[in-house]
């Protein structure tokens, strides 16, 4: 969830402080470097550079395994029936 589109009183004390920052002059660069400082990645997508880039390559190491597992037990329980 967005979050302008978060109904919670976190949210809006969070949108309020935003605002606040910005009607004080503070440019939009500053608080977003603010907000990534505090909460991390604001993009709600994958982390980019080499931590976003390991992640992925995490997950498809672990499919990777996962299907070759998956594999090797269909060849093994196939053999083991043919006896």
């Amino acid at each position: 969830m967005t979050l302008s589109a978060c109904p919670s009183e976190d949210a809006r004390l969070l949108r309020d402080e935003i605002r606040g920052k910005l009607e004080k002059g503070i440019s939009k660069e500053q608080v977003e470097a603010d907000l990534t400082t505090r909460f991390g990645n604001l993009s709600g997508g994958p982390a980019k550079g080499a931590t976003g880039s390991l992640s992925f390559l995490g997950i498809l190491v672990f499919f990777v395994i996962g299907v070759g597992m998956i594999v090797f037990n269909i060849r093994r329980d196939k053999k083991v029936n043919d006896v």
